[in-house]
């Protein structure tokens, strides 16, 4: 019983710290979640602490009130994903959910974005805040991909500059998105399709 319960003590991030030393080369990340409430929709604070691996400089926080997460989320220590150090990347990707905080090169200038699950949207999957990370190795929220792309990519290519996402439109077609990098901070949509 005793190990039983050291392992539910484990796996769960709310309401206490999970510490992700593996999904970056450079970065440690520090997540703390606490529900607001009992319900499944109710609101989850959850705060990201980054620090350096190097030990060097501060810290950087980010923090939120999220208002439409399911009762799973930010529960456990392995709904995480990375693209730099392969962390969780070859699992398979159910409802365009690709984990509570996701670590990958989205704009293609060989340093680590974050992906962070703000929502978890209808049935297209949950929508992310996008955090480019900038040449002092800060965190920014960029407004476009967060705003217009919102939901995770399905196909991150560096090699065209573009992010591809993959979303229900209807019950049996999805909607394909092309969005790519213009120059060095431009995002633009290319192209939207409808597939089977």
């Amino acid at each position: 019983m005793k190990n039983f319960l050291f392992l539910l003590f484990t796996v769960s991030c709310l309401g206490q710290q999970c510490v992700h030393k593996n999904l970056s080369k450079d970065f440690d990340f520090s997540v703390q979640a606490m529900r607001l409430g009992n319900k499944p929709l109710d609101s989850c604070s959850v705060k990201i602490t980054i620090h350096k691996k190097s030990g060097e400089g501060t810290a950087q926080e980010i923090e939120f009130l999220f208002k439409s997460l399911y009762e799973e989320s930010y529960k456990s220590y392995d709904a995480v994903m990375s693209h730099t150090t392969g962390v969780n990347k070859d699992l398979k990707v159910m409802d365009n959910d690709y984990g509570d905080l996701v670590v990958a090169d989205l704009n293609f200038d060989n340093r680590e974005d974050l992906a962070i699950k703000r929502e978890e949207g209808g049935n297209g999957g949950p929508l992310y805040f996008f955090y480019l990370q900038n040449e002092d190795g800060e965190f920014v929220r960029d407004s476009f991909l967060t705003n217009s792309m919102a939901y995770f990519p399905f196909v991150i290519d560096p090699k065209e500059k573009k992010l591809v996402t993959l979303v229900h439109a209807n019950d049996y077609q999805m909607a394909e998105t092309v969005y790519k990098l213009k120059g060095k901070r431009r995002w633009k949509e290319v192209s939207q399709r409808l597939v089977p």
